[in-house]
């Protein structure tokens, strides 16, 4: 949310188009992405036989791997100036209250953890 902050003071103020695009940034990422994800690696947290899960067992291996790869590729893109601040400001307003959800929706899940299990 910082990232789309400065990319609104490079380019003057906000429009409505720009608020309508995060917004269905948003909900596209939240709703086909991140969701499915909390709720699979959830299932697969309280299918397990264990007690007690490490705080990093959220993820699976693969998970980790992927989570590492869209932020590195994130990275290269935004310092690589392909897309103008603008855009990338667009997505990340959009993109960080999706993510910001999905840690929610963990955190929630982590809190009832038993009465669920």
């Amino acid at each position: 949310m910082i990232l789309s902050y400065k990319s609104f003071r490079i380019n003057g103020n906000i429009s409505w188009e720009y608020v309508l695009a995060s917004v269905v940034i948003f909900y596209l990422f939240f709703r086909f992405v991140f969701r499915k994800i909390v709720k699979k690696h959830t299932h697969r947290i309280m299918s397990s036989r264990l007690s007690e899960h490490c705080i990093f067992s959220f993820f699976d291996a693969k998970g980790y791997m992927v989570m590492s790869l869209m932020i590195a590729v994130g990275i290269a893109i935004r310092n690589a100036h392909l897309i103008n601040p603008i855009y990338l400001g667009a997505f990340y307003l959009g993109l960080g209250p999706a993510i910001l959800s999905a840690g929610i929706m963990f955190l929630i899940s982590a809190l009832h953890f038993d009465r669920r299990k």
